[in-house]
């Protein structure tokens, strides 16, 4: 129920991203080299295996829907297991259930389809065969699989903390230490040299390291506290959202009988906050990775507060859980009713643009979608024009440069896209990103350095005005052929 608004309003911007690249993996588009995205690969990959599976059937969204669904389900499981043996059953269920609860809600999952919500189950489950390791088997296994949800998100990173003070508290570290090193170092490994076999070595490491490198010193240099810096009214209405497993889990910290889990837990939940800090900037997504520990340490608590409960206190004890339960329900609900209906309206917009665009043009002709909008590609089967399929990164100071935009340009003179969306705001003149054609205010963002005017001026010269649909004027090229 918390990911169905996602399957029915559609994707949000950054699962559209990886919709739109998995899908032309499948066609051999190379991410990185000939689609732009700054995640690791292993989520264009994912995309890319449940479209191929499951996508001729049920459609290319509510595969990658489903297999987000499934993700959270097993994290959930993961964290039932991993609490198997140290807490009564029932008592593994509930944190399991509160697991899937809050890191499905939509404040941390948007409805689906995110790095995190694939990369949460192989992170714990790391976690869960180095508790159970009883060789350097087990041990190269876990480092295998932190390795792997890294690939999917670098938000996994935290969980290797868990893994190794596990590992720290047996017996021969030194050798355990060994096989989980050489496990982590042998797969980034195998993997980096697949992704150089493939050419696309540069390009991920300039999106990986260049942009993300740009992207942080924007955000320190211009915070925006109502969106994306790390600000107490932000960090409090996630933790409102939470509230389920955050209050368990605070009582799970004190617990002395569990105290290998609790290290763990706390280790990699810590590590998560230093990332969050360091990266300078906050997203509810983001703490999608902090819900399989906060799950256990909740378990953990739960088990604390019905062993210390009796007669009045066990009163007690049900009005704190109805209490944080219940305002988990209503912040989630409240997140619900303000957030899918403008959801929905975006992929009302980018459908009826995306059915005028596929109506003039053939599947994979090219086009320049100006905005944030790459749904638009994915639902008229038509190609970007140039290998950015969002304008963020061009508007990213410390990352686009004259020459990169000149490179574009020459790029659009070489082979003209047939039409020009123009997705950069609700409606011609509203506040949006930096104009195109029709000026415009601009909306509050740290990333807004314009060095985009060879790219006006080409379709300020090139093309004309065919259609605005539903806010979003379209050009068609005035020479008729493209």
């Amino acid at each position: 129920m918390q990911l169905l608004p996602g399957l029915l309003s559609g994707p949000n911007f950054d699962a559209s991203v990886f919709l739109l690249i998995g899908e032309r993996l499948l066609e051999g588009t190379r991410p990185y080299v000939e689609l732009w995205d700054h995640k690791p690969p292993g989520i264009y990959l994912i995309d890319a295996a449940l479209i191929g599976t499951l996508g001729a059937a049920v459609g290319a969204w509510p595969a990658v829907w489903l297999g987000s669904v499934v993700a959270h389900v097993a994290t959930g499981v993961v964290v039932l297991r991993v609490l198997t043996g140290h807490t009564h059953r029932w008592v593994a269920a509930a944190a399991g259930l509160m697991t899937v609860a809050v890191g499905a809600a939509w404040p941390f999952a948007l409805g689906g389809g995110l790095t995190e919500s694939f990369a949460a189950p192989l992170a714990v489950l790391a976690w869960l065969v180095a508790l159970a390791a009883r060789s350097w088997r087990g041990w190269a296994a876990a480092g295998v699989l932190i390795v792997l949800a890294s690939a999917v998100s670098l938000y996994a990173l935290p969980a290797v903390i868990a893994v190794a003070i596990t590992a720290s508290m047996r017996p021969r570290r030194a050798a355990t230490a060994v096989a989980l090193g050489v496990s982590v170092s042998v797969t980034a490994a195998l993997g980096l040299m697949v992704v150089a076999a493939a050419g696309m070595l540069p390009a991920m490491l300039d999106a990986l390291a260049g942009y993300n490198g740009a992207y942080r010193a924007s955000s320190m240099a211009a915070p925006l506290p109502e969106s994306l810096a790390i600000s107490p009214s932000l960090v409090a209405w996630y933790a409102v959202n939470g509230m389920a497993i955050v209050a368990p889990a605070t009582v799970g910290l004190f617990s002395q009988a569990h105290r290998h889990l609790v290290v763990a837990a706390l280790g990699w939940t810590v590590g998560a906050a230093v990332m969050i800090a360091v990266g300078g900037r906050l997203y509810g997504h983001y703490l999608a990775l902090v819900a399989p520990p906060l799950g256990v340490l909740a378990g953990i608590g739960i088990a604390e507060a019905a062993a210390w409960a009796s007669g009045r206190k066990r009163l007690l004890v049900t009005l704190g859980v109805a209490m944080a339960v219940g305002t988990s329900a209503a912040a989630m609900y409240a997140a619900l009713l303000t957030s899918t209906p403008d959801a929905y309206s975006h992929q009302q917009r980018d459908l009826q643009a995306a059915t005028f665009v596929a109506e003039r043009t053939q599947p994979g002709e090219r086009v320049l979608v100006w905005g944030n909008a790459p749904m638009v590609y994915q639902l008229s089967r038509t190609d970007p024009a140039w290998r950015y399929p969002y304008l963020l990164p061009l508007l990213t100071p410390g990352y686009v440069t004259p020459n990169l935009v000149e490179e574009l340009r020459a790029q659009l003179e070489a082979a003209p896209p047939c039409l020009v969306v123009d997705a950069g705001s609700p409606a011609p003149g509203q506040a949006g990103l930096p104009p195109l054609l029709v000026a415009r205010p601009l909306t509050p963002s740290e990333r807004r350095i314009d060095l985009l005017d060879p790219v006006r001026i080409f379709v300020g010269e090139r093309y004309r005005e065919l259609a605005v649909v539903d806010g979003w004027p379209i050009y068609e090229l005035a020479s008729g052929s493209c």
